[in-house]
């Protein structure tokens, strides 16, 4: 998952080029579940946010054939209080839509962010006994 100043970085850059569209911000709802609310504000989410992530580039590059980003099947597949909806997609701490999940690394797989990296730097300190 990525931190979340990387996120807020990449929300500023894609503002300052023109890539995303001013939205209202929404403080209130700032860490609560996202859904978008028409069709054409869950387009526009996707374009801004899936249409430039690693996760879901193999679909952008064939539609047809190519493997999906399973957070967006997700948001179409669960209602916003079912336990399953994806916690990736939240409203950042200004009130505006994001997905904790967006990289431009396409070496980053989509993973549980509960589960422990078996290869992390947290392992090897667990690991590393003075018996």
């Amino acid at each position: 998952m990525a931190d979340y100043p990387d996120i807020v970085g990449v929300i500023e850059q894609r503002m300052l080029e023109g890539r995303v569209r001013s939205r209202a911000r929404h403080h209130e709802m700032a860490g609560k579940p996202y859904r978008p609310s028409s069709g054409t504000e869950g387009a526009c989410f996707q374009n801004d946010w899936c249409g430039y992530c690693a996760r879901d580039a193999e679909f952008q590059a064939d539609p047809d054939f190519g493997e999906g980003c399973p957070i967006v099947a997700d948001t179409f597949a669960y209602q916003i209080t079912d336990p399953r909806y994806p916690k990736e997609w939240v409203y950042d701490r200004d009130g505006r839509p994001c997905c904790t999940a967006f990289t431009t690394d396409p070496n980053k797989p989509l993973r549980c962010d509960k589960t422990i990296d078996m290869f992390g730097p947290e392992i090897a300190s667990h690991s590393s006994r003075s018996d």
